[in-house]
């Protein structure tokens, strides 16, 4: 009776360390849904979304699916990193929109 106790408790602290374990983190689709959701906060609001959903540090090919299927692999991806490209819609956002110093990429 003690051995199915053990591996019952073995199997939930199992369970309980791996939860969360299979979520994909952020993707292209990621970045642009941050970009569309907070298009009315371009600094502080997409980049406070990028950093939320752990997107500042992602790197990927910036091409769309249509695209990169018609295309095939032998095209050079178009590679956008979000830390670089945050820098670029907080320095071109209009002081009302908010500044560069509320990047949350930094």
């Amino acid at each position: 009776m003690a051995l199915p106790r053990k591996f019952l408790m073995g199997v939930a602290c199992l369970i309980f360390m791996l939860n969360g374990c299979g979520d994909a983190g952020c993707d292209r689709n990621i970045v642009i849904q941050c970009e569309k959701d907070n298009a009315a906060s371009p600094c502080k609001g997409v980049t406070e979304c990028y950093k939320e959903k752990e997107c500042c540090d992602l790197e990927f090919d910036d091409r769309d699916d249509a695209t990169i299927a018609t295309s095939g692999s032998w095209e050079k991806p178009i590679k956008k990193n979000v830390k670089e490209h945050a820098k670029f819609i907080c320095v071109n956002a209009t002081p009302s929109e908010n500044t560069p110093s509320e990047n949350a990429c930094k």
